[in-house]
């Protein structure tokens, strides 16, 4: 029997597609440098910038000096040049960086670090200085003090033959409840 090539389909083979290197996966690190930090400025978002600047930072500097170069503002890490640089650092069986990139990135880095100083020790003061902020129960206190030296004065100030009428002041002035009872009992 021969079969009707109509009627028969071949199954098709599945193809997976693959996709497309982005970002620094897809940059070429075999041509050095200055290759490198081009395609990098092409390719790589600014925003990718920062967490590679600051990952290489925490990695090759001391915490101290860490401390102050992140105290510095978020601009300061967008520099695309710069994270180029950090992350070919990091790359192993590469063509060596010249001895002047090291240098300038060395005074960048140096110049963040004293620029960030004065910024780590404003944030150590600010957090040392202790305010004192009164608890709940130290504002209703002096709430009650002050109430009750209105009455004092207010009672003072009324003649002997009259007699003050207290809860016509309290409700004027909207006591709370929870201040009544205190008033009370010191009365």
């Amino acid at each position: 029997m021969a079969k009707n090539s109509l009627l028969t389909t071949k199954k098709k083979k599945k193809v997976n597609a693959r996709k497309a290197k982005t970002g620094i996966l897809s940059l070429d690190t075999s041509r050095g440098i200055r290759y490198f930090t081009n395609a990098f400025h092409t390719d790589v978002e600014t925003k990718v910038c920062s967490a590679i600047i600051k990952s290489y930072i925490k990695k090759k500097f001391n915490k101290e000096t860490t401390r102050s170069i992140l105290a510095n503002p978020e601009f300061n890490f967008t520099y695309n040049h710069v994270a180029a640089y950090c992350y070919y650092d990091g790359l192993s069986d590469v063509d060596p960086i010249p001895e002047s990139t090291h240098e300038w990135m060395a005074k960048r880095f140096a110049e963040l670090a004293e620029s960030g100083k004065p910024l780590v020790k404003a944030a150590k003061a600010k957090q040392k200085v202790n305010v004192y902020k009164p608890s709940i129960q130290d504002r209703m206190n002096e709430q009650l003090s002050e109430i009750i030296g209105d009455l004092e004065e207010w009672v003072d100030m009324q003649p002997s033959s009259d007699i003050p009428k207290i809860f016509d002041y309290l409700k004027t002035n909207t006591v709370a409840q929870a201040h009544i009872g205190k008033i009370r009992s010191y009365y």
